[in-house]
């Protein structure tokens, strides 16, 4: 048909563009083997439609037509999907590719493509300056969880804070290599160096909410470091006196108390609450008398110390999901999408 006709065109005009320098270095298969150079990879599960194109930069044809997916299934496009899916930087664009690389509309957006990637070639081969994205994580979802009032953990928020210092780098790079394509994309949008800066001053890059996040939080684990260490000293002190009743000598822990594993038939030895028993039934896991005021007020103040961190994730996912916030995320989420389809493609 003549819409396939086309379509075969617009990848046969991205191939011959393409610098002989360009050439697939990955097996490929049998036909039009650049022709990744023109296609932008769309989200999982997604119909060609086109708020799916724009959130990719590309307006896309409503639905492919029998004869047009025929083509693509000549051209072993879920293989060459695949390979390209496999030189993507970031878990959302290797996900994109995988899901299957679609072809442009019109000539004019092929061309556009085309001199991203080869942009992202310049970057990349001729300049020698790698496009590092691998710190960018799929942030979309987790803006779009805040939207809706949830809490995220300190772990989703210490993602969003390193892609941001991704993106903040790749900006930089991308400027500093005069390219004018790439950088333009992020023109408008917004880096969030307010939220990352909150974000990295409340929570580590583990996902540990810090002592400094909270006055009360510090207070609260001064207050339990130094009551652990008192419970630890007590229970050594035990260990160093009745070891014989003993099975091992090693301070544990059950039911959020420090325990010690005591021989079942000396367990008149050591006074005190069971907490566990093993499998075996001949080592009780008695929490002794001696620590189990201390216990119970160390697990108060884990209580406290909870109720405080997730004050502290739920005031900064509120940040996170003002509408204006989320927007800004989501943008700047495709656009480095984007950059990294193009290094993707220039890989290839």
């Amino acid at each position: 048909s003549t819409k396939t006709m086309m379509m075969l065109l617009y990848v046969c005009c991205a191939c011959a563009v393409h610098a002989p320098s360009m050439r697939c270095r990955l097996p490929l298969p049998r036909a039009f083997m650049c022709a990744t150079s023109a296609a932008l990879p769309l989200a999982s599960g997604a119909n060609l439609n086109e708020e799916t194109a724009l959130g990719t930069g590309c307006i896309q044809h409503k639905r492919l037509s029998e004869p047009e997916a025929l083509t693509l299934k000549l051209l072993e496009w879920p293989m060459l999907s695949m390979q390209v899916s496999k030189l993507a930087s970031t878990p959302r664009g290797e996900a994109v590719a995988m899901a299957g690389l679609a072809l442009p509309a019109t000539q004019a957006e092929s061309e556009l493509l085309q001199a991203e990637t080869s942009e992202a070639y310049r970057m990349e081969q001729m300049l020698a300056r790698p496009l590092l994205l691998r710190g960018f994580g799929d942030i979309a979802p987790l803006a779009s969880l805040a939207a809706k009032g949830a809490t995220l953990t300190g772990k989703d928020l210490a993602l969003i804070a390193s892609s941001l210092v991704t993106a903040s780098v790749l900006v930089r790079k991308l400027k500093e290599a005069e390219l004018s394509l790439l950088p333009a994309l992020f023109e408008s949008v917004p880096l969030q160096a307010t939220l990352r800066l909150r974000i990295n001053e409340a929570v580590d890059e583990s996902g540990e909410v810090r002592d400094t996040a909270a006055e009360a939080l510090s207070e609260i684990r001064f207050a339990k470091r130094e009551l652990s260490s008192a419970i630890k000293r007590e229970l050594a002190s035990i260990i160093q006196s009745r070891s014989d009743a003993l099975a091992t000598r090693t301070v544990t822990i059950r039911a959020e108390r420090y325990v010690l594993q005591v021989v079942a038939k000396q367990r008149h030895r050591i006074p005190g609450v069971v907490r566990d028993v093993s499998g075996s039934g001949l080592t009780l896991f008695i929490e002794p008398k001696e620590v189990e005021p201390a216990n119970t007020k160390l697990r108060q103040l884990a209580k406290r110390e909870a109720a405080v961190v997730t004050a502290v994730l739920k005031s900064l996912s509120q940040h996170v999901g003002q509408p204006k916030v989320v927007s800004e995320l989501l943008e700047l989420a495709d656009a480095v999408l984007r950059v990294d389809m193009a290094a993707a493609r220039a890989r290839y």
